[in-house]
């Protein structure tokens, strides 16, 4: 009803040049005070990419737009890609085999994990090898962007976190396992936050 994830290049020239007047807009409102742009919301999802589906080089084009206008308005803007992974998924790497990273200066990504050191499960790396360890596959992301035009990108950590109370029927997937009466608590939460930023600085992201 709020048009989450509808995104604006998908709709026609005139949500298309609407788009751009909004971004202008926000841009010359917050010149000086807002130094960093990510563009959108994980859009490999497809629930965040209405009407079509996951594309990378759409994503690459709303950026291209997005990143361009911003920077008329502020040349020093830093400009953000974004996936909702922290391992290398396909559409992550069609967007840098496509040339997506000459459009950008950070890539964000999302650490969801149980556990801030290791993914829920194993998955291949780029050698084969299956590996479920956190900072394994950022190190994937990482020479697989320095490979294709994306050496000089950092990446972030833009989305993670821990709740410390899960209610009745929440969406993630912890409470199958880990929602028990008394094991949720800020003390945990503040753990896992601490390991979290610990587990990000090992790995090289630059900001989380």
């Amino acid at each position: 009803g709020a048009a989450v994830g509808c995104v604006p290049i998908l709709y026609g020239k005139e949500c298309r040049d609407a788009w751009g007047a909004y971004v202008r807009e926000l841009a010359k409102r917050y010149k000086g005070k807002v130094a960093y742009w990510e563009v959108w919301n994980e859009p490999e999802l497809p629930q965040f990419w209405q009407p079509s589906k996951p594309n990378a080089a759409e994503y690459i084009e709303l950026v291209k737009l997005t990143g361009g206008i911003i920077r008329e308005e502020i040349p020093d803007a830093k400009i953000g890609g974004t996936t909702a992974a922290h391992r290398l998924l396909k559409w992550v790497k069609d967007f840098f085999e496509l040339g997506g990273a000459k459009f950008i200066d950070f890539w964000c990504i999302h650490g969801y994990t149980r556990v801030p050191e290791r993914l829920r499960k194993g998955h291949a790396l780029t050698s084969g090898e299956i590996s479920a360890d956190y900072m394994a596959h950022v190190d994937d992301i990482r020479s697989f962007m320095d490979a294709n035009g994306g050496r000089h990108v950092e990446i972030w950590q833009g989305e993670s976190g821990f709740p410390s109370w899960f209610p009745a029927g929440h969406w993630l997937w912890w409470p199958k396992t880990v929602c028990k009466e008394g094991w949720q608590s800020q003390a945990n939460q503040a753990k896992w936050l601490l390991r979290r930023f610990v587990t990000d600085r090992r790995a090289g992201i630059v900001r989380s």
